[in-house]
């Protein structure tokens, strides 16, 4: 009989989950590889005294490439094939959010109480250039929090969704 595979990349603590649930829709495992590579990268040449130093930066590679296969006439096909594009529009739908950048703080003032003792007129300036470049501080955290909560919600009704998409299909696949 004629079969579908497909792969898929996932962290290595998350591996048990994603199997699980594809198993729910009829698929069964053909492999999982855990991919762990770590190599450094050539950043460069500094200088010290005399000496010179190369300076190198260390990337790692970690996830779990899982294979799925399963035959293209599956019992309930009618019944889970939409539940599991469903499923997969909700994982898409959760890898692309992205939560926004915390809005810049005051910080330390320190660099503009020395320009004010040492030259008064760069000091002063320091702190209006650094006031208007946050004058919607507030503004900004708020629209944060609420995107935030926004965020937040609807990864919520994703999941619930996921579970409840998880559940009907273990039903129909038993």
């Amino acid at each position: 009989m004629a079969r579908t595979t497909f792969s898929v990349n996932v962290e290595p603590d998350r591996e048990a989950v994603i199997i699980r649930n594809y198993e729910a829709f009829g698929w069964e495992v053909m492999s999982s590889q855990r991919i762990y590579n770590e190599h450094q990268e050539y950043k460069g040449d500094y200088t010290i005294g005399n000496t010179v130093y190369q300076n190198f930066e260390t990337k790692k590679t970690d996830f779990v490439k899982i294979t799925f296969s399963r035959e293209k006439d599956y019992p309930n096909k009618d019944v889970l094939l939409p539940l599991e594009i469903e499923y997969n529009e909700i994982q898409k739908n959760l890898e692309n959010m992205s939560s926004p950048s915390y809005p810049a703080k005051w910080g330390s003032n320190l660099i503009g109480l020395l320009l004010c003792f040492c030259g008064g007129f760069p000091g002063f300036a320091y702190f209006i250039v650094k006031a208007s470049k946050n004058k919607g501080y507030r503004k900004r955290v708020k629209q944060y929090e609420e995107q935030r909560k926004a965020r937040d919600e609807r990864r919520s009704k994703y999941f619930d969704r996921q579970r409840q998409l998880v559940k009907i299909a273990q039903e129909y696949s038993a």
